[in-house]
This record gives C-alpha cells, structure tokens and sequence, in this order.
C-alpha cells in the first residue's frame, strides 16, 4: 500500500495508496541530504538506498532517518554523484558513480569497495561512465555505457567487456531473459545474447 517516488529537484515522496496521502522527504526538511535522486532501490530491511547528486545515502521509512554514505576516496568530494544503485542478491550494495567507478557498500558498516574493470584488451578503464546497473541470474553485475557493456563478477573479482567496439556502441539497459539468453538495449536497438555472448 505504500510507494516510493522521486521527482528531480524536489526529493522524495512517500504515497500511501489506501490514503491516497503524500508525505515528501527533502533537504529542506532533514529527510534527505540530496533532493536531486538519479535512482533508488530497496534493501530485505526496507531500507531505501537513494543515488544522489550529493553521493549514496540510506534512508529508513520507519525512523525516517537519513545516511549518507561516504564515497571510497578519491571519490568523496562535492564533486561526485552516485549515478545508479542497485540491491544485490546477498544484500551488497552496488552504484556506479560520475567518476567512472563501481562501489561495492557494505550495508551494516557503510564501508565502500571501489572495483577496477578493464577493458577487452586488459587495459583498465581510466573512466567508465555508466548508465545503468542491474544483475544477471547468476548475480554478476552487468553496467550499461557509451563504451558498450561490461559484466562484472564479484565471486572473481573479474570482468568480460562486451560489445565493445569502434565507435562506440551506447548501452543503456540489459536484462536476463527467461530464455536464458541477455537482452541489450543500444543505441542501435536490442541486440540478443546467447550463453556465449554471441549475438
């Protein structure tokens, strides 16, 4: 009965259905540091994890107490923003920021993990901009950009960049299919993946 909106600028509303009530939640008010949320998810604990202008933050809807998660340095000025966030599997944090960096968050310490990719040749990217994170059905973390997709293993530590090629090619979402097989969308359209990343 209750859901979660964010409108760009404003911050945070809060609707409940039965009620059909608006509650927000901003910097004006010290529900929220940033009102400025590119994405958010939420935890098993309910708690809303918010990408922001002003970094990662944590907000829980029954304190409605805000934290706000400090970057992994150098990544931890005012310069920085948390472009997406996603919830994984074991209840790791994921978000990709402005920087070009995959943070790993510990969700009880708050402690990031910033994570190195490279590219298919082994260089490793001095920046990667990222426009969407999600999960594929054996937890790896897929990240879409203008440099095509990368997918990222944390049980490894290792990533395969895929669809890489000159010019770029714009990846803006991937999902996993129910045929087993990974849906990309492109600048070009989707392209279909089977298990050995064939198209």
């Amino acid at each position: 009965q209750r859901y979660w909106v964010s409108v760009w600028g404003v911050g945070l509303f809060e609707w409940q259905r039965n009620t059909g009530t608006f509650r927000l939640y901003n910097s004006e008010n010290k529900g929220l540091f940033s009102n400025e949320i590119f994405d958010f998810d939420m935890d098993r604990e309910g708690n809303l994890w918010c990408a922001t202008w002003k970094g990662l933050e944590r907000f829980d809807p029954r304190t409605r107490v805000c934290r706000h998660i400090i970057q992994p340095a150098p990544w931890n000025t005012d310069g920085d923003r948390v472009l997406c966030v996603r919830v994984g599997p074991d209840g790791r944090i994921w978000s990709a920021n402005n920087r070009g960096q995959l943070v790993e968050t510990d969700p009880k310490t708050g402690k990031g993990r910033p994570v190195r990719l490279y590219k298919f040749d082994g260089a490793q990217f001095p920046y990667y901009q990222t426009w969407s994170l999600t999960f594929d059905r054996k937890g790896r973390v897929l990240l879409g950009s203008p440099n095509g997709l990368l997918r990222y293993d944390p049980a490894t530590d290792t990533n395969d960049h895929i669809l890489h090629r000159t010019p770029d090619l714009f990846v803006s979402c991937a999902l996993d299919g129910p045929d087993q097989r990974l849906y990309v969308g492109t600048s070009e359209g989707v392209y279909v993946l089977n298990e050995r990343d064939s198209v």
